[in-house]
């Protein structure tokens, strides 16, 4: 993925929050959490779904995620969901 190409790249890179979709186009998102949590383990992780499976969610939170939301089909609007300071 492009993250894990720019964290190579410069490893002194903070993120405060990684939205990771669980679903994404060729990898599970699940499946990515224990390698962001080695390279980034002050980041927060939430996942993000459509279809909000316990077995999923539990599954992520299992793996180090440290939070979930449920989207609904349409994309979710961040400006909503965090007071971003301008």
């Amino acid at each position: 993925s492009s993250l894990f190409k720019l964290l190579k790249f410069d490893s002194n890179i903070e993120i405060d929050y990684l939205f990771l979709d669980i679903h994404l186009k060729n990898e599970y998102g699940i499946d990515l959490i224990s390698n962001f949590k080695k390279l980034l383990p002050n980041t927060e992780i939430i996942m993000l779904t459509i279809d909000g499976s316990n077995k999923s969610l539990f599954k992520a939170l299992i793996q180090g995620a440290n939070g979930y939301l449920i989207k609904e089909k349409n994309a979710v609007d961040f400006n909503n969901i965090f007071k971003i300071n301008r």
